[in-house]
């Protein structure tokens, strides 16, 4: 039972980072609160060469940590796992179904992967972890492929994993990353923050209302407010240094509306899994009945600084943070319980043209 109880918490707290995801909507409230020094007012904008290709390093580190007390279901236990990762980045470049907009598709490789401590109940079991296991939590822990269409600005237009296309409620409602994103950054800290079509300079400021409608969730409020905070030399560009600040509102959740919704589907795409939709409303009631589970979170915070070089229109080096808190209750037949856990990730790329200098 503890280690059932382990895995779910792990993949609820990876669930509370993917909906912490957060990239500007199509339709974001988009407002400049001060265009910067007069002096060095320019527009900016990406500028993405077609069938070229970007290329990043990364380096990313995690730390998670959860405590769960389920006395009426045979165990309670504590968790506590960090590891760093690092690799490369590339961005396949082409035009995008849009006018104006371009077609980024995301590849990722890892060639470096420390567990640097996983403890359960205050033991290590780090030793215990077989060649295979480190292997599959590897695979796990990496950057999923994706692509996302981009306007001039950096607004997220659409976006794919492989060839599955995100609705645009859910690009919208629970931010770009979406739920199969296990670091829970920001798209803004993987392809650059929404810049104004407006002339700005060092010193700007401009904020991106992003509160949207969540399915099972509601009204969640939430914005990012950047900064061009100064213009320097960056392993011989001229970049200006962007920060970013992402606020979003507590979170409340049913995952049981949200798990039976999910498993909901049409007759084409339960035989296109081979099943009768009969089986799978069956299954779906077999695994929920008599269960209630609320889940909440927090973003304690959730910021990125980014070099954007304004002369060729790409980012150069971004770093992100990210902290978040959360809880869980659950009451099931054979007994209830909570659960409480903290996550902080913070990732670093870099230019492939920087690296080693």
């Amino acid at each position: 039972m503890r280690v059932k109880l382990l895995v779910l918490g792990s993949a609820l707290a990876l669930l509370a980072a993917a909906c912490g995801s957060e990239a500007p909507s199509t339709e974001a409230r988009f407002g400049v609160v001060n265009h910067g020094d007069a002096a060095l007012l320019q527009v900016l904008a990406y500028d993405y060469e077609p069938a070229s290709s970007l290329e990043y390093g990364f380096i990313m580190d995690m730390d998670m940590n959860m405590a769960m007390d389920f006395p009426g279901m045979g165990d309670s236990g504590d968790m506590s796992m960090g590891m760093s990762m690092g690799g490369d980045i590339a961005y396949d470049v082409a035009a995008g179904p849009q006018p104006g907009s371009t077609e980024l598709t995301m590849r990722s490789s890892l060639r470096d992967f420390d567990l640097e401590h996983f403890t359960v109940g205050g033991r290590s079991m780090a030793g215990q972890l077989g060649a295979a296991d480190l292997a599959e939590l590897q695979s796990q822990s990496a950057l999923p492929e994706m692509s996302v269409v981009v306007g001039a600005n950096g607004e997220i237009l659409e976006m794919r994993y492989g060839d599955t296309a995100m609705p645009t409620e859910m690009l919208n409602s629970f931010g770009a990353g979406g739920f199969s994103d296990p670091t829970g950054m920001s798209l803004a800290g993987l392809f650059g923050p929404e810049l104004p079509s407006e002339a700005i300079g060092v010193g700007a400021e401009w904020i991106v209302d992003t509160s949207e409608e969540v399915p099972f969730v509601g009204m969640i409020e939430s914005s990012t407010h950047h900064w061009i905070t100064a213009q320097q030399e960056f392993n011989g560009r001229d970049v200006l240094v962007i920060v970013s600040a992402t606020e979003i509102e507590d979170v409340e959740m049913d995952l049981m509306e949200m798990m039976e919704s999910m498993l909901e589907m049409d007759s084409a795409s339960a035989a296109a899994m081979g099943m009768d939709p009969a089986d799978l409303a069956g299954l779906t009631s077999e695994l929920f009945d008599g269960m209630e589970m609320t889940m909440r979170f927090s973003y304690d915070d959730l910021a990125s600084t980014t070099y954007f070089d304004p002369a060729n229109g790409t980012v150069v080096w971004t770093s992100t943070e990210a902290l978040m808190s959360g809880s869980m209750d659950m009451v099931a037949p054979d007994g209830s319980g909570s659960m409480t856990f903290g996550m902080r990730m913070d990732m670093e790329m870099i230019a492939a043209d920087g690296l080693g200098t």
